[in-house]
């Protein structure tokens, strides 16, 4: 990804203002942070975030979960696709930043997602909207109409974890 994003910054227009950050954590895998900026900033302004967990695989113990690209490839990629467009038509929000996150250690317990909460409550950043893309709904077919409304209620609760701020 963190190539995919550069390269993608490398090709939007000029004065297309974009930042790329990578929030380093204290196990190797870092969480990924791209950034639209309005032309003129105003803290008072929501953030807007479309976030997805980055897939890990496990190479030093492989027998325990980490189930790679089967978990969240859609939804990494779903975003990194909206990324890149927005990114080549020169996006600009105009009412406040809008930010891609690909969290990190998600198989650990959320842990990427949930330091960059805390960072972001720490900084008192006002999250106006957060959208979590998970394979359960971007990739995943269901059966029935009883098994959609189930991933359905998963990732309504599923979503908020991350961005609990209370």
């Amino acid at each position: 990804m963190t190539s995919s994003g550069e390269q993608i910054i490398d090709n939007a227009p000029f004065g297309t203002h974009i930042s790329l950050e990578y929030f380093t954590h204290p196990f190797p895998q870092s969480s990924i942070i791209a950034r639209f900026e309005p032309k003129v900033r105003n803290f008072s302004h929501p953030l807007t975030i479309l976030g997805a967990h980055q897939d890990s695989a496990n190479y030093l113990f492989p027998l325990l979960p980490a189930p790679g690209a089967d978990d969240d490839c859609s939804g990494t990629v779903s975003i990194l696709e909206a990324f890149r467009i927005l990114a080549e038509s020169g996006y600009t929000p105009k009412d406040g930043p809008v930010e891609f996150h690909w969290y990190a250690a998600e198989e650990g317990g959320l842990l990427g997602s949930q330091a960059i909460a805390r960072y972001k409550k720490e900084q008192g950043a006002p999250i106006g909207a957060m959208m979590e893309f998970v394979s359960d709904l971007t990739s995943r077919t269901c059966k029935s109409i009883t098994m959609l409304m189930i991933n359905l209620g998963y990732d309504c609760i599923y979503c908020p974890q991350h961005y609990r701020i209370n």
